[in-house]
Formats: structure tokens, C-alpha cells, sequence
């Protein structure tokens, strides 16, 4: 079995399998995978064709795998846990995360990747949200460093180079809600190949109500895709708005990790960033 680094000319093959799979990254989201300096991305050749793809981001002593697609025509061969075992003889770091489907945990399983928590995965057509007592303002690589240090405490992995990455591509989506003149929540934004995703939303000080008036003002920001949102299910109360807004749980996600147990999500966590990078 050849399996190789990704070179950007493999970016175009890369998103078409992403999207044979119906997955939500566009063109840009498959090149940037590929070149930037922080995520590693592999792939299985056969008869000089990619065929299977996987990658992981590091983020300090965190590697997120992402990404792991095989063909339809090359499944039950073993190719998924080939380059995950890849992975896990390369990349140098303490602990292993991902986020699976229920079909899919069983391929993480048989290398040694346990369940930590469970989430679900939000469709947003049309929905309702209250109006929030919160001032909500655009924010800016100006609030990087805020933003990083809250999100190192929430989500347990040191994400600044993301956090940068995001605000420099996607600016437009990113809001933000200060007090006594200091951050105290955020959510960042992602427009994907099929759906706009919130995501990254985050409170200083676990308060989902802040969090909701920030996924308020940022829900009609995107008029031409509907929205996706995905929620920790311990995080109950986000869960329950979510519903009553008119969110619509399409799909059940499992996080699973390898190695020395990492940080779990602090309480103002309270959407994840997505599937492909934690």
C-alpha cells in the first residue's frame, strides 16, 4: 500500500473525494489543508490515483485526525486503519482526538481509540432566534490573542494558528461580545461547499445565553446556504435553544481519543469548531 504526503497538486482529488462523500469542504478548504505548516495530510495511491486521504492539524501536544475518506470502490480492505496507524508512527504528540459517526467509530476502535464524549450535529434552514440584551460587535485579527487565550482554556488545545487562519479567510462571520472592555464570548464562521457553518463559539464565563445572541446576529449573515452548528450534548441547555430556535439534530457525532486523556472542553465551549479541525 503506497501511502505518501499530500503535495498541493493532489488538492483537486482531494476535494473531489470530500465531496463524493458529501462532505461541506470546498476547493480552498482542500488546498489549505494541504499547505499550511500545522496539519499533516496523507494519502493512498493506486495505479497513480489517489484513492483514500486522511490528514491531522497539531495543535501543541493535541493531533486532530481529520479527513480519513476512502473511495467507495477501495472500502473493506483495510486502508482506513492503515493510514490511521500511519498517523499514529509519525505524528509526535501526546494525544490523539477525532470526532466520528456512529458507523465510522468502529475503525478507530480497533486501533485503540476510546469514546469521550458525544455531540450532535445542527441544520439551520430557517431558524428563530431571541433578540439578546448583548452588544454585538465585528471582530478582528485585533482580538486574536484574546480569542486564543479563551480558547485555550475552553477547548483544552492551543488553536491560535486556526483561530489566525479563520479570521484572516473568513473574517466577515466573526462577532464578538465585550465587557469592561475585554472579550467575553466570540463565534467564528466558516463558508463551506454546501453549508455556512458557526462555529467556535465561545464564552468567557459559560453563559449560553451569550453564546445564542452571538449565533443570532450571526445566522442571517449567510443568505445563500443554511447553517450547521454542532453541540456537545453534556452542554444541555445549548442543546435545548438550539431546539427551540428551530435547529433541526441531523446527525450523531462521537469524540474519540488515543494516548495520554486530553484536556476535556471547558464549560464555554459551547459549539465545536468542526469535524475536520476539532
Amino acid at each position: 500500500m503506497n501511502i505518501r504526503d499530500m503535495i498541493p497538486q493532489d488538492a483537486e482529488r482531494f476535494f473531489e473525494l470530500s465531496s463524493l462523500v458529501g462532505w461541506n469542504q470546498s476547493p480552498e478548504d482542500c488546498k489549505f489543508l494541504i499547505d499550511v505548516p500545522w496539519c499533516k495530510v496523507i494519502c493512498v495511491e493506486e495505479k497513480g490515483e489517489v484513492i483514500a486521504t486522511a490528514g491531522v492539524p497539531v495543535y501543541g501536544d493535541m493531533g486532530f485526525i481529520n479527513m480519513v475518506i476512502v473511495h467507495p470502490d477501495y472500502r473493506k480492505r483495510g486502508i482506513a486503519t492503515a493510514m490511521i496507524r500511519h498517523l499514529l508512527d509519525t505524528v509526535k504528540v501526546k494525544t490523539f482526538r477525532l470526532h466520528a459517526t456512529p458507523a465510522g467509530s468502529f475503525v478507530y476502535s480497533k486501533v485503540g481509540f476510546v469514546t469521550t464524549r458525544t455531540m450532535s450535529y445542527f441544520l439551520a434552514a430557517k431558524p428563530v432566534f431571541p433578540q439578546g440584551k448583548s452588544v454585538i460587535q465585528s471582530a478582528s485579527l485585533a482580538d486574536l490573542d484574546a480569542m486564543a487565550a479563551m480558547d485555550l482554556k475552553n477547548s483544552g488545545m492551543d488553536r491560535k494558528a486556526l483561530l489566525e487562519s479563520n479570521l484572516k479567510r473568513f473574517g466577515n462571520f466573526a462577532l464578538k461580545i465585550e465587557e469592561k472592555g475585554e472579550l467575553a464570548a466570540f463565534i467564528l464562521g466558516r463558508r463551506g461547499r454546501k453549508q455556512r457553518q458557526m462555529a467556535a463559539v465561545e464564552t468567557c464565563d459559560g453563559d449560553w445565553q451569550k453564546a445564542f445572541a452571538l449565533i443570532g446576529a450571526a445566522a442571517p449573515m449567510e443568505k445563500e446556504l443554511p447553517s450547521n452548528i454542532i453541540f456537545f450534548d453534556a452542554d444541555k441547555e445549548a442543546v435545548k435553544e438550539a431546539e427551540r430556535c428551530g435547529m433541526e439534530r441531523v446527525r450523531e457525532l462521537i469524540e474519540m481519543e488515543y494516548g495520554v486523556p486530553g484536556t476535556p472542553p471547558g464549560a464555554g465551549y459551547h459549539a465545536i469548531y468542526g469535524g475536520d479541525f476539532g
